[in-house]
């Protein structure tokens, strides 16, 4: 006897609007299960699954239908599926995905808001003024981060302002790292060690216009740190999976993959985070896409950095080219 899922409904739902869950499945033959219901998680596999079940239900060849009671869910991206309960045990069937996202792309999170800092990228670096581009903290030997599955090796002129744009490249290095493989030269900014010192607060709005590369081994991102425990990751992308774009609190850990199918005119995205102490909650494009229900400590602060990074091939694959790797950054703005 084999059970199979012919459907599961809804794939989408707005923000805080009550949806209920409906399977189809059918079975090789007539057979009753203690228990059907539909399953949800969160990116960090957290339960958060519709209410009610199917109690004793039979399922035939004919099929079978159920509809759950209704819940809400934050933005966000779920993976849902349908199961049943035997005397065997707890089966899950096919798994898809339930995107959670503001109505729209009217929503303006700086509207009301005052622009605190910015950086467009219009001038020439000033080093040392707002930006420090030669080594980071978060990197264990300063310059390179071999532990964390990196092949950078940060370079300071492989950050340039170009058509008022910050573009970061990336291209095979001479030097060896720590575990034995090549490094890449690499660019990454960071306001730690500035003279402006700029840190990011609870009740900021960062926003970002990024052009994401589409080179597999890339690995671009925005994010902030003073430590651990002080990590936001504003966006992370790999493109080797094309269509996620990955947003992370590491301070109070909550996580999400965001598909991004397709990819605005020339790989430009705009992404936004709000930095609340009960949430932080994510934007791509003007669309609400997710709500962690963590946010940071009242007292968090932190720097923030842009970077391309390169995949060292533990959890992505490394580059397949020798050819330089770009990821260029329009602006960065920050609103209180």
């Amino acid at each position: 006897m084999s059970v199979v899922q012919d459907g599961l409904t809804p794939s989408g739902a707005h923000p805080g609007k009550a949806v209920a869950a409906t399977m189809k499945l059918r079975a090789s033959e007539c057979v009753t299960v203690r228990r059907v219901g539909v399953a949800v998680r969160d990116g960090l596999e957290k339960p958060l699954d519709y209410p009610g079940a199917a109690m004793n239900a039979r399922i035939c060849p004919g099929g079978f239908t159920f509809t759950t009671k209704p819940r809400t869910f934050r933005a966000g991206t779920y993976t849902q599926y349908a199961y049943y309960d035997d005397e065997t045990g707890h089966h899950p069937l096919a798994k898809t995905k339930l995107r959670v996202v503001s109505k729209g792309r009217s929503v303006d999170p700086s509207a009301g808001r005052k622009l605190v800092w910015a950086e467009d990228f219009n001038s020439p670096f000033v080093w040392g003024r707002r930006w420090t581009r030669d080594a980071s903290s978060a990197y264990e030997y300063g310059t390179h981060n071999p532990r964390y599955f990196k092949l950078d090796w940060l370079n300071p002129h492989n950050v340039r302002i170009a058509g008022g744009k910050a573009v970061f490249t990336a291209r095979p290095g001479r030097q060896t790292l720590e575990n034995g493989l090549q490094a890449w030269e690499t660019g990454l900014i960071t306001t730690e060690r500035s003279r402006e010192g700029f840190r990011l607060r609870p009740g900021h709005y960062l926003e970002v216009r990024v052009k994401l590369p589409t080179a597999v081994g890339a690995w671009p991102s925005v994010w902030t740190w003073i430590g651990d425990g002080h990590e936001i990751d504003v966006l992370e992308y790999h493109p080797d999976a094309p269509d996620l774009l990955e947003m992370v609190n590491h301070v109070r850990e909550a996580a999400n993959y965001h598909v991004i199918k397709p990819l605005g005119k020339g790989n430009w995205v705009r992404v936004g985070v709000l930095l609340g102490t009960r949430s932080a909650d994510w934007y791509v494009d003007g669309a609400l896409v997710y709500q962690d229900g963590r946010g940071v400590d009242p007292k968090w602060s932190a720097y923030l950095n842009v970077n391309l990074s390169i995949s060292s091939g533990t959890h992505h694959p490394v580059p397949q080219t020798k050819d330089p790797i770009t990821f260029s950054a329009d602006y960065v703005r920050v609103f209180r």
